[in-house]
């Protein structure tokens, strides 16, 4: 019902059977999803309706599929001349990817207290993802508009890149030491590896001038505190810990 409702919302004089989904409407329908897959886990839990807890979880992967398969696949902006919205962070793409991070990961929150751990190991690169892409996302619409489809990537968006990159690596590994959190500190990792190679195999070929130093004296700055923090807070604690 949710599903046909929103659907003509968006096609009132239309068959919704037929008619081909825009990225904005794709988006509401996957956070419909969502909304309702965390109200069934929820409600589960209190409840202790074993059921509706599985159904939860049956709805929320409906969403996280479509994401992955509409969204991340078929009808990426990056490829598929979609409309993602003229405004910068508030379009389309929080919607698509924005959104549906916070309600991951408030599902992971909802598996835990019902003392399903071992989904939050699947869950955690998929929120990685989408992390990553509404911030890589949000700065191609921040350069190209409503279609990240079209348009010349000139020096400063490929400088912007590196340096968001950087910032969400560095975010990710103090919320990681702060919750002392592996899988999240290890997400930072990843992050922060993307960048270096980004910096040192692309970067260094295509920007030009002070971008290009930029570039290289924020990532060497950046390594040499994330350097003196790891050892400081990260495995010196650890091994405070061991002895």
């Amino acid at each position: 019902m949710g599903y046909y409702l929103t659907r003509h919302a968006f096609h009132i004089d239309e068959n919704v059977l037929f008619v081909k989904a825009g990225f904005i409407e794709r988006g509401v329908i996957t956070n419909i999803l969502f909304l309702y897959g965390l109200s069934c886990l929820w409600i589960g839990r209190v409840f202790t309706r074993n059921t509706i807890s599985i159904s939860g979880i049956a709805l929320c992967g409906i969403a996280l599929f479509r994401i992955f398969y509409f969204d991340l696949f078929i009808y990426n902006p990056l490829w598929s001349h979609q409309s993602v919205g003229s405004m910068p962070l508030v379009n389309g793409l929080l919607l698509a990817y924005g959104l549906p991070a916070l309600w991951l990961t408030q599902a992971n929150r909802e598996m835990r207290l019902l003392g399903n751990e071992e989904y939050r190991s699947y869950t955690g690169a998929f929120l990685l993802g989408l992390i990553f892409t509404f911030l890589s996302f949000n700065i191609r619409q921040l350069f190209h508009g409503e279609y990240l489809d079209t348009g010349i990537t000139d020096n400063a968006e490929i400088y912007t890149y590196s340096a968001a990159w950087l910032v969400l690596g560095v975010v990710l590994l103090l919320a990681g030491t702060l919750q002392k959190d592996k899988m999240i500190r290890s997400a930072s990792l990843v992050v922060m590896l993307m960048t270096v190679g980004k910096v040192f195999l692309y970067d260094a070929s295509e920007l030009t001038g002070l971008y290009r130093v930029f570039s290289f004296l924020g990532l060497g700055l950046s390594l040499i505190a994330l350097s003196w923090f790891y050892t400081r807070f990260v495995f010196g604690k650890t091994s405070q810990e061991n002895i």
